[in-house]
């Protein structure tokens, strides 16, 4: 009998998650296994009724009739989802893996999200004098999110100065969000900081889309960074 691999992931990442299960799928084929893929489609601020319904597609399927489980649980956006996985799989004799995502009793593989945006903070600080610096981040909580930043105020503190807590706005991965919180800042200082770090590409672009709309240039008026080095980054104008 060939043996079933479940995965589990948030869609809205898409270029993420096509790369990611197209990986898989390709490894499958070679060791002849079905892969049996869930997806759901929360995110922080949906109508809790809608986030529970998202939810509720994660504990269709019977965890224990796998051969293993992939969950790509940086992609989660909600907490009960990923305390629904820890808490089932402490209870079934089933191998799994977390990606991104330190989630017991999964195995961990994780990527260092602290190296990446250090050198990048470091660049921007110490080789174009950036001080004034807006972070925009994911979801205030999420452990990537919390890397990134760390990382940021750590370039920071190294060379004497700090981020104040206005100048880190949390967004939710989106584009929208991206949009809305350059807008929230020229609406709120009237002017631009010295460079806006984003903790992915898909928040940049949306920065540099509202950026545009307020006839501001990047880079010529402000610098902007992203963090996943996304195909749709490296098209973008200006490029990510």
């Amino acid at each position: 009998m060939k043996k079933k691999i479940a995965v589990f992931a948030g869609g809205w990442g898409d270029e993420y998650f096509r790369e990611v299960v197209c990986g898989i799928s390709e490894a499958a084929k070679k060791e002849n296994v079905d892969v049996f893929t869930f997806v759901n489609f929360s995110i922080q601020g949906l109508n809790a009724l809608s986030n529970e319904g998202e939810y509720n597609l994660f504990t269709l399927p019977e965890l224990e009739e796998f051969d293993g489980i992939i969950l790509l649980a940086n992609s989660f956006n909600q907490d009960k989802e990923v305390n629904y996985f820890s808490e089932k799989l402490k209870h079934i004799n089933v191998p799994a893996v977390a990606v991104e995502y330190e989630l017991e009793p999964a195995v961990s593989l994780v990527s260092d999200n602290y190296a990446g945006m250090y050198d990048l903070a470091r660049h921007m600080v110490e080789d174009h004098g950036a001080r004034n610096i807006l972070y925009i981040g994911g979801p205030q909580d999420h452990l990537e999110n919390l890397d990134r930043l760390k990382a940021l105020c750590d370039v920071a503190e190294k060379n004497d100065f700090f981020i104040p807590e206005r100048n880190v706005r949390y967004g939710d991965w989106s584009r929208e969000s991206g949009m809305r919180i350059v807008s929230e800042w020229v609406e709120e200082f009237g002017a631009l900081p010295d460079a806006i770090l984003c903790a992915n590409d898909i928040m940049a672009m949306g920065a540099c889309d509202q950026l545009e709309q307020l006839n501001y240039k990047v880079p010529e008026d402000v610098a902007v960074t992203g963090f996943d080095c996304l195909r749709a980054g490296q098209e973008f104008l200006p490029t990510i």
